[in-house]
């Protein structure tokens, strides 16, 4: 996989993920990714009231939410190669914050895993991801 960029993950996740999903008011979610080989290891989404901004550089608000992985593992779940509940059950990626909020993230970022994981099983004859539950 020679897709690695952390730029277009970013700009991927704050366009599929459901901003109407996440706590009212504002949730500011931060991934650091190890693995990357460029500068942009580090970035932002802000999710208020639904809308989600992505963000470069620190948004001048307390993270609330700090997401932590290798950036080979993150992508590979984001587009469906991996499961990402047995990801973060395994400790390869960690979600540091409130458990209200890491159980919200965990559920908007999964559905969007899982729909990858859905496409990608339907095109190559596999079995999509289980539930949460």
């Amino acid at each position: 996989m020679d897709d690695l960029d952390p730029g277009f993950l970013a700009w991927s996740m704050h366009l599929r993920l459901d901003g109407a999903a996440m706590p009212a008011g504002r949730t500011v979610l931060q991934f650091e990714f190890s693995g990357a080989l460029t500068d942009f290891r580090r970035f932002w989404l802000v999710a208020t009231d639904g809308k989600i901004d992505m963000c470069l550089k620190h948004p001048g608000f307390e993270t609330d939410l700090l997401i932590e992985a290798d950036l080979r593992t993150f992508v590979e779940c984001w587009r469906g190669f991996r499961d990402l509940k047995k990801q973060v059950n395994a400790g390869n990626i960690r979600i540091t914050g409130p458990r209200e909020l890491k159980k919200a993230f965990s559920g908007v970022a999964y559905a969007e895993c899982a729909c990858s994981l859905s496409a990608s099983a339907g095109r190559s004859g596999g079995t999509a991801v289980q539930s949460l539950s």
